[in-house]
Formats: C-alpha cells, structure tokens, sequence
C-alpha cells in the first residue's frame, strides 16, 4: 500500500486535521505507538515530567535512537532550526508533529515514514541520578 502526505499551507489545515490524515496514513497502531513513544521520551532524564512536552535534547536523542538524526540528511542543527520555528521550549504532541512536518518539508523526506521510525523505536532507558555522591 502507497500512501503519500500532502504539505498543507498554514492557513488551510488545522493541526486535527493534519493528525486524523497521519492516524489513516500510518496506521492506528504505529500512531499509538508514536504517541506513548512520545510520552516515554519526553520524561528521558526527567522522571518527575508528566510526559506531556518534549524538548529539543529529548527530541534529538529520539530521532538518533530512530536513526532519524545521521549526521548527513538530518543534522542537529535541522531539528534546531525546526524546532525553534514553533516558538516554544517544550512541545505538546500537537506542535510536535508541526515540527516534524516542517522538518520532513525542508528536508525532503517522508513524514510518514519519519513517525514509523519514531514509533518503533526502543524505548528510551532514564539514567537513574545519583543520590548524595558526596557522602
């Protein structure tokens, strides 16, 4: 099966939208997956998160634990430049795939194929910190 996302302009989709066309375009499971793989990213180094917001370090160890970040096609300073583009320090889930639309759009790559990666990649392992080293 050939699937293919089309680049909405800003003015003519909402972000529900653009979600319910992912949700058909993938499939229900690979979206699901995506959205706890969300979850579990987004409290990496900060288990007292809700998993609700990603960050940008949160979201670069994601995408190079998906291979999506090599180095060549997809630098760090991409997911940068992209992600600051949405004007926030943590993402929701909503502005997250607008991130990730816009960096599939500048570097033309398949969005699609992008959340597949995403959503069956391993779940990532907190460093647990250490507790009074000093002592």
């Amino acid at each position: 099966k050939s699937t293919s996302i089309v680049m909405f302009s800003k003015s003519s989709v909402k972000i529900s939208d653009l979600i319910a066309n992912l949700i058909t375009a993938m499939s229900q499971a690979n979206f699901e997956s995506f959205s706890e793989a969300f979850e579990a990213f987004a409290t990496l180094g900060d288990e007292s998160s809700s998993g609700k917001f990603i960050s940008l370090s949160q979201s670069n160890e994601w995408m190079k634990q998906a291979k999506i970040i090599d180095g060549t096609i997809i630098t760090t300073t991409d997911t940068a430049i992209s992600f600051k583009k949405q004007k926030s320090i943590k993402m929701d889930i909503d502005q997250y795939i607008k991130f990730l639309q816009d960096l599939a759009a500048k570097k033309f790559i398949d969005l699609e194929e992008v959340m597949t990666k995403m959503a069956q990649c391993a779940k990532p392992q907190n460093v647990p910190q250490e507790e009074n080293p000093k002592e």
